[in-house]
């Protein structure tokens, strides 16, 4: 997981005095930088997740110099700001308005006394982003290779080392980004720039609010979230991770985002199996255009995904629906869909009347064609049965192909 402001903080505050003034609501913002920075004019030169530390050098003396100087810094999504205090800059020129600056936006503005060196933390910093980075990323490399099943038994070595109990449940969501229009970069691109790393800036802080001892496996064409499951149930997951779907939606409006849930991995070993599980529930919530859908609410088609030769589906399906088909192409009819709905309303008239805009004369006068000219015995439960299952292995195999 990427690092946030409160780790460092609370890690080092006492090492090199540092004391938060304001801004205190947003030390759970993400840091993947340290930059130091004396004059405004190259606060364009930033990308986002950047702790600032300042000595104020290029102080002009002007009162309003340092609130110009952090509204800049809060335009470019950096994580905070450190002043050096004691020689250009003192504890008197944070102003009341540059207080109400950080509160509202949520911005934590630390001082840190003249006698610490800028160096010593900033080596310090650089340690930790490039140690997290390389830990997160053998993490990300032993998951990825059990969900592929590829050196299983060093994978489980790895995430034990790391925190990650091999004996203990996790469950998996596979999330993909689809921008909406073609000149927007995927996140998930060899592409840097300002948009892409607000992008997961935005992502990751969002989503450690949620699930704050989750990992995050990006790859080249999704990101799997991996959250360790305690005492949670898994209908409250469900809600977590929509709720988590729908945020990242409101925040990042420049793609269409689809999560899709698999079935609880009891142990580490077993998320291979809930990686295929939450692809198909992730299949199912774009077809359905929806932002999210679970494994275990795919109903029969649970069933049907375990069913290895899908030439078996589609003999059935043709087994059952083909000659209707057929009748509908030579007489440009719509029992098909007559036959779909009188199933699906349990062979009440009215319903499927109204469900198809037709009168109800239609559709008996259909039903009485695909009794006694197709010989169907829809009065009957098992082929009632036997009828939409093949509807659903239709859906299926359209929904799935």
């Amino acid at each position: 997981m990427a690092l946030s402001l409160n780790s460092i903080y609370q890690e080092t505050k006492n090492l090199y005095h540092l004391n938060l003034i304001c801004g205190k609501k947003g030390l759970d913002r993400i840091m993947n930088w340290v930059y130091v920075a004396e004059d405004t004019s190259t606060t364009s030169f930033l990308h986002g997740g950047e702790l600032v530390i300042t000595t104020g050098m290029s102080n002009d003396c002007t009162s309003h110099w340092l609130y110009d100087f952090i509204k800049k810094l809060i335009q470019q999504n950096t994580c905070g700001l450190i002043l050096n205090i004691g020689k250009y800059l003192f504890q008197g020129d944070i102003s009341p308005e540059i207080y109400n600056l950080c509160e509202k936006y949520a911005f934590p503005l630390f001082t840190m006394p003249w006698k610490v060196h800028i160096y010593d933390i900033t080596r310090n910093y650089y340690e930790r982003i490039f140690n997290d980075t390389k830990i997160t990323d053998t993490i990300t490399e032993a998951f990825i290779q059990l969900i592929h099943q590829k050196e299983t038994s060093h994978a489980l070595s790895v995430l034990k080392q790391n925190g990650f109990p091999t004996d203990k449940k996790y469950c998996l969501c596979c999330i993909t980004f689809d921008p909406i229009r073609e000149n927007i970069p995927s996140p998930l691109s060899e592409v840097k720039n300002y948009s892409i790393n607000f992008f997961w800036i935005t992502f990751y802080q969002l989503t450690s609010r949620v699930f704050p001892n989750c990992h995050i496996c990006r790859t080249s064409e999704e990101c799997l979230l991996i959250v360790p499951v305690t005492e949670i149930s898994f209908s409250h997951l469900n809600n977590y991770f929509q709720t988590l779907l729908e945020q990242l939606s409101e925040h990042l409006h420049n793609y269409r985002i689809h999560g899709g849930l698999g079935t609880i991995a009891h142990t580490v070993s077993d998320l291979a199996k809930s990686y295929l599980h939450a692809k198909s529930a992730l299949i199912m919530a774009k077809a359905k255009q929806e932002i999210f859908c679970s494994f275990d609410n795919l109903g029969f088609f649970r069933i049907l995904l375990c069913v290895n030769d899908k030439e078996i589906l589609r003999s059935y399906s043709e087994e059952k629906l083909g000659l209707i088909k057929k009748y509908d192409e030579d007489h440009g009819g719509c029992y098909f869909d007559t036959l779909y709905h009188y199933l699906i309303y349990q062979g009440s008239i009215i319903k499927t009347a109204h469900a198809m805009y037709c009168h109800r004369n239609t559709v008996n006068y259909r039903i009485h064609i695909l009794k006694d000219n197709l010989g169907l015995e829809i009065d009957h439960t098992q082929a009632r049965f036997e009828l939409m299952a093949a509807f659903l292995i239709e859906q299926y195999l359209q929904t799935f192909n």
